[in-house]
């Protein structure tokens, strides 16, 4: 999601982000332990977690991406398009 896209309705002063040496964090309440948002180092884009967002059983997948490095076993059995990285922005 685009970094403009997201609307806070509450908590975002409780954001803390855990990053290692690498680059990699992961972002997550400070008072619960709950994932949060999680921005990318230019903060242009969120990650969310799925399990965060009010009316979520109406989501749907729009793409696959990492697939090249998917397990032998998984299979993907819909028509979304298929990235071996990030899609193209």
């Amino acid at each position: 999601m685009s970094a403009a896209q997201l609307r806070w309705l509450a908590g975002e002063g409780l954001v803390r982000t855990f990053a290692r040496p690498s680059g990699y964090g992961v972002s997550f309440c400070a008072v619960c332990g709950s994932p949060a948002p999680d921005p990318n180092t230019s903060r242009t884009r969120y990650g969310i977690p799925a399990g965060l967002i009010e009316g979520g059983n109406t989501l749907r997948v729009t793409d696959h991406i990492f697939v090249d490095s998917k397990a032998p076993w998984e299979s993907i059995a819909d028509d979304a398009p298929q990235f071996d990285m990030f899609p193209p922005a």
